[in-house]
């Protein structure tokens, strides 16, 4: 593919502004030219500076994820009383729902381990009203699957359990709609969680 091709289809979609593209060659063009001195109609800068916005364009996404992640384990406090850097978020997708478990990292921090279940008590108890609303502080109000869990109502079972370590909540649905969207969320958390979840 060559690099017009190349900067064509990264432009394509959301990046569809042909006066975006015009600035981002003549920004690119004007602190390169600058430096080298060279004419901004010669081949040579012009392949330069489409192989920058290349480079510029492929980091974009990347850094992006990488900051929700970082987002959501520093903001994880504003939500959470125990510590994510001595925790770990377990979601097990299940035929009949999923468990969220949020255990300790260390067998012998008891308080951790308190702070834990009561916040998962809790969070079971607004689960059941319907009420997501530290989730979607946390991760924001457009998580997949997020809408049909707060409209749910009676058709989701949410309960509560201590576990060695930890707590468990566990979501179980007889709505193919509503697995679909405990799942979708389930994934949504996992990947903005980051090191600090896992799937089992």
């Amino acid at each position: 593919m060559s690099v017009d091709s190349l900067i064509s289809y990264l432009f394509s979609g959301r990046l569809t502004d042909a006066s975006y593209h015009a600035r981002i060659h003549s920004v690119i063009g004007n602190v390169i030219w600058s430096k080298v001195g060279f004419s901004e109609q010669s081949g040579i800068m012009n392949y330069f500076i489409k192989t920058i916005a290349v480079m510029f364009l492929l980091y974009i996404p990347l850094s992006l994820a990488q900051t929700q992640q970082e987002h959501v384990h520093h903001m994880s406090h504003s939500v959470m009383p125990f510590d994510m850097s001595e925790t770990i978020h377990i979601f097990n997708m299940t035929e009949a729902g999923g468990i969220q478990r949020v255990i300790s990292r260390n067998d012998d921090a008891v308080h951790q381990i308190m702070l834990i279940q009561q916040h998962l008590k809790r969070e079971a108890e607004k689960f059941k009203r319907g009420d997501y609303s530290d989730p979607a502080a946390l991760h924001g109000q457009a998580m997949p699957g997020l809408k049909e869990l707060q409209t749910a109502g009676a058709d989701i079972n949410i309960s509560y359990a201590d576990v060695p370590l930890g707590g468990q909540i566990i979501f179980e649905t007889t709505s193919l709609r509503l697995l679909t969207a405990i799942h979708r969320w389930f994934g949504a958390q996992l990947s903005e969680h980051g090191a600090d979840a896992k799937a089992e």
